[in-house]
């Protein structure tokens, strides 16, 4: 960087040659009289605004924020002379800088010595969050935190209503009664609920003790608001009695009963902590939030803010004080019920955040860290353009972690209403959103969303990391409507996203609503979550939600979690995702190698395990226990177990038959815990791949104390492994499961399976190769051929379809139905299949070689199904389950693909080829016999193709290889 041209001691008269660079300088120990030079800072950043202007409109500005806490007690906010000019651009640089909207709680007295609860009197101001020695304290609740989820409403009543003779007032909620006392300051006790996807923090007018239960009066105007809200509805839905909706009771002090909790008294301003055991509170540092927005960038839409940059800077602990005063209830994605009817027209707010966007041109934000913040993290709003959002941490955040763009055309419209404004300035385009991670968002309004986008044009969301989310973790678009919008070329890509939907339903991994034409989800890795038992219905992996239109949807690896839901969409295209076992799209997903240094190293994308399936293995051991059988090891249910029946001896063995060679690297068995520990402490595993020669251990296992042994080991091909004791134990050795897990490139059946992309066109004979295994006989599993732009669920477009049926034969899908072929399959055989497909034909021969024999047909000139007639081009090979899509029922490995052309020379084993052509195309097949790889004898012939343009040319004795080509043309190799 350049210094300052010329320096004349008094700021006002410094001048500037255009295109250096200024470079101001904050500091936690400067002057705001100071002249920001180097050596010479300011105090504040308010004050660095001042100077910047003077320069912004000749030069790039880079104001250096020096380590330290910068409080803002109101905030700083940058308008259209505080950006870039003139093509320049201004940087706010930090080097550890922190802008905190906090104040210091101090001046701690003991309030209960028997609790451990201290006390702050004269606070001063409101909040709704703590922050202890850098932690988030907990606002008392009269649930444990360990069990939060535990307690539901009886019932809601929207008019009054008689129920076994007892008659419950109108808009009241009914809970069970021993869980309400009549508690100091009771009008300032909330009502925390989940009605499935929304969170709802009511304030009590009263309570009416009815039989057993207390019926509950919410305060104005939450309760309007809840009531007159019917999706989600607090009555319930259709069953006779709500058992799901989670609910606590939280900011009382009489729920203080638990370390870590804390209440403000708001009548007395006395703040309550009950501190953690050996914890000195004249030590620790304790910070509640005052600001509510830190940053402020909003110009107008005829003269936005241009050209700044936000880098490396920290953003904490920021206000939101409006859940406190009037409570709040849910409509989506952090944005809360202003107006509601039962017609279900709703209005909605939109909370504020720590960093605030709008009618702004390329604004940036890299390499900054939000985290305890009381609302949204970084929210651009509206009339935002361009922008890149990169390299940021935000955590600890209690709304949204990013939003962009509007959610409705403003408070008093009902938020169906498309958003489509006249003035496209308005809408926010071409934001960029990538290499960031996001983790805890939704810490206390539990409906929010990692990554939020409302109508939100041309934006792309990629290569993020997003976990820990108790709703969705990435939502784009809004309105629930097919109507055109302000919305189209949305792009979801290669993100990184797991444990989401872990308190609230009806959300996903990736959630989309509305007409965004142009739009993808692609190369996304998501994983590990599930429905929780007490949402009202489920969640989804990827869910295109109300009337999402315009979507490609493909090459999305998903393991562990829901899949894909469909709920009342226009058209979309999905393809190809699932258990996709695939590098390319798992260890590429989530931020990218150069910014990967803020991920911790357990957020670094790893590939699945894969625990081998147990059809048909079998087990010996060198005792059983009666009615205790070595097959309980491998059924996979831990209720069931193998017991030796004695204790254990030293050489005490179990083996396992895996019916065939894997790569395997890992091995994991769990035992069982009782009276006695009935688990090894010594024992040494060996494997074999004929079962009589072992060699020496491949891994050892000493003073093992734990009843699950997880051993890991450089991978070894075996078809067999013993467990050996290597340590007499006076206690019995059982196993309930066992795992082990292979790094082989296999495919196991399953419900969602695997594609491998080919093309098959321009005249080309695509060719498959692979071998199959059945792990069972008579199984149902398919090998189906469709092209890109279908969906794995569309089976009825397949062009190619084989299976392996219940009847223990293979069958081919030849144009209108199934046809058996004469070639049977038994389990634990291994069959060659190779597949040749004509695409523009649209015909397809299979052949099969078992255990490395001879080549038989399964099928020849079969035609591609009646519905895939207008195929034009091949897309995908997919194996998976058949009937029900059961998964592991077979493996398939070794595949290859290629295109063959004319012109192309072809090597063949098995001395014939089959030949595909135009009608009446004259090809020469060249055959040859080789000793060493020296050429002993050839033949040439002339092949006139036949009507059909195909032919089996067969070598004959004593020719084992085969070359072919065009005619007249040279041989060169593929």
């Amino acid at each position: 960087m350049l210094p300052i041209a010329l320096i004349f001691g008094n700021i006002g008269a410094i001048g500037a040659e255009r295109d250096t660079v200024v470079e101001i300088y904050v500091s936690v120990l400067g002057d705001d009289g100071n002249s920001g030079l180097a050596g010479n800072p300011v105090r504040t950043i308010n004050r660095a605004q001042e100077i910047v202007r003077q320069f912004n409109a000749n030069s790039d500005v880079m104001v250096h924020i020096g380590e330290g806490t910068y409080s803002v007690g109101e905030t700083i906010s940058f308008a259209a002379a505080d950006g870039g000019m003139n093509g320049h651009s201004v940087f706010y640089k930090g080097n550890n800088a922190v802008i905190s909207g906090g104040r210091k709680i101090e001046a701690w007295t003991l309030h209960d010595a028997r609790k451990n609860i201290y006390k702050a009197e004269n606070v001063g101001f409101d909040f709704a969050q703590l922050y202890v020695d850098g932690q988030k304290a907990v606002r008392a609740k009269n649930v444990a935190q360990n069990d939060l989820y535990s307690q539901r409403i009886v019932k809601a009543y929207r008019e009054e209503t008689s129920v076994n003779g007892v008659v419950y007032p109108k808009d009241s909620v009914v809970v069970e009664g021993a869980l309400v006392e009549r508690w100091n300051n009771f009008k300032d006790v909330k009502l925390k609920v989940f009605t499935a996807w929304t969170d709802n923090l009511l304030p009590i007018e009263s309570v009416e003790f009815i039989g057993g239960n207390a019926a509950l009066k919410i305060q104005s105007p939450c309760s309007e608001r809840i009531f007159n809200r019917p999706h989600p509805d607090i009555t319930g839905y259709s069953s006779a009695n709500v058992t799901r909706f989670v609910m606590w009771f939280e900011n009382a002090y009489e729920f203080i009963d638990e370390q870590g909790e804390w209440y403000l008294d708001k009548s007395t301003d006395t703040l309550y902590f009950k501190a953690f055991e050996n914890q000195d509170m004249s030590m620790a540092e304790v910070i509640a939030p005052y600001t509510e927005t830190l940053i402020s960038i909003k110009g107008t839409i005829d003269n936005p803010v241009k050209n700044l940059v936000f880098d490396g800077i920290t953003f904490m602990h920021s206000n939101w004080t409006r859940p406190n005063e009037e409570g709040l209830v849910g409509g989506q994605a952090s944005q809360y019920v202003l107006t509601s009817n039962l017609s279900n027209e709703i209005g909605i707010y939109r909370i504020p955040a720590a960093v605030y966007g709008a009618c702004a041109e390329n604004i940036d934000f890299k390499n900054n860290t939000f985290c305890c913040l009381g609302a949204t993290g970084l929210d651009l709003h509206y009339a935002i353009k361009g922008g890149v959002v990169e390299g940021n941490v935000f955590s600890d955040i209690s709304g949204n972690g990013i939003s962009v763009g509007k959610f409705m055309c403003d408070d008093l419209k009902d938020y169906h209403d498309p958003y489509n404004p006249s003035d496209e300035r308005e809408i926010c385009d071409g934001q960029v959103i990538r290499n960031n991670y996001l983790t805890r968002a939704g810490t206390d309004y539990e409906g929010s969303v990692g990554i939020g986008g409302g109508y939100p044009r041309n934006i792309t969301i990629e290569h993020n990391t997003l976990s820990h989310m108790p709703y969705t973790g990435i939502s784009v678009g809004f309105g629930w409507t097919a109507a055109d919008n302000a919305m189209n070329t949305n792009k979801i890509n290669a993100n990184h996203i797991h444990d989401v939907n872990k308190v609230v339903c009806d959300g996903a991994a990736i959630y989309t609503l509305s007409k965004q034409p142009g739009s993808e989800i692609r190369h996304n890795y998501i994983h590990d979550f599930e429905s929780r038992s007490w949402f009202d219905y489920g969640c989804a992996g990827i869910y295109l939600d109300e009337k999402t239109e315009g979507y490609n949807v493909s090459n999305n690896a998903m393991f562990d979690c829901p899949g894909i839901w469909q709920n009342r969409t226009g058209s979309n295209s999905l393809s190809n995702n699932g258990r996709l076992y695939s590098p390319d799209i798992i260890l590429s997903a989530g931020v990218s190698e150069e910014y990967r240094h803020i991920l911790p190293a357990h957020e670094l994308p790893q590939m699945p395990e894969r625990a081998i399936p147990m059809f048909g293995w079998s087990a010996q051991a060198s005792s059983t226990c009666s009615g205790y059988s070595t097959a309980n090891a491998l059924d996979g249910n831990a209720n069931t177990r193998w017991v030796s029946g004695k204790d254990q001896a030293v050489g005490d063995y179990f083996t396992v038959d895996m019916k065939m060679v894997h790569k395997i690297y890992k091995l994991s068995f769990t035992g069982r815990t009782g009276d006695n520990p009935d688990y090894p402490a010594d024992c040494d595993i060996y494997v074999s791949s004929d079962g009589t020669n072992w060699g020496g251990n491949i891994a050892s296992v000493r003073n093992n104390a734990a009843e699950t042994i997880e051993v890991t080991f450089e991978p070894v091909e075996a078809r067999y492994i013993k467990i050996v004791i290597a340590k007499a134990k006076k206690a019995w050795w059982d196993i309930r499961t066992l795992y082990v897990y292979d790094s082989d490139d296999i495919f196991y059946s399953t419900a969602d399976f695997s594609a491998w992309p080919i093309s098959g066109t321009g005249g080309a004979v695509t060719v498959v190769e692979f071998d199959i295994v059945p792990f069972l006989d008579n199984i149902d599993g398919v090998v189906k051929q469709t092209a890109a732009e279908n969906t794995v669920n569309g089976w009825g477009s397949c062009g190619v379809d084989m299976r392996l049926f219940t009847n223990g034969k293979f069958e081919y899908y030849d144009g209108t139905a199934y046809q058996t072929s004469a070639v049977s399959y038994k389990a634990w055989g291994r069959y060659h299949i190779k597949m040749y497909i004509n695409a523009e034909k649209k015909k397809f021969s299979i052949y099969c070689s078992e255990n490395g024999g001879e080549s038989v047909v399964i099928c020849e000139e079969a035609s591609f199904r009646q519905s895939a007639k207008s195929m034009n081009s091949v897309g995908k090979i997919l194996v998976r389950g058949g009937s029900g899509y059961p998964e592991g029922q077979f493996a398939v490995s070794d595949y290859t693909m290629k295109d063959i052309r004319h012109g192309e020379r072809i090597f063949e084993d098995q001395g014939h080829i089959v030949v595909y052509g135009q009608k009446e195309e004259q090809v020469k097949a060249f055959f040859a016999v080789y000793d060493s790889d020296k050429l002993t004898s050839a033949e040439t012939r002339d092949v006139l193709l036949p009507e059909n343009g195909l032919v089996k040319i067969e070598a004959g004795n004593p020719f084992d290889k085969m070359f072919l080509w065009k005619s007249l043309s040279t041989m060169r190799p593929i």
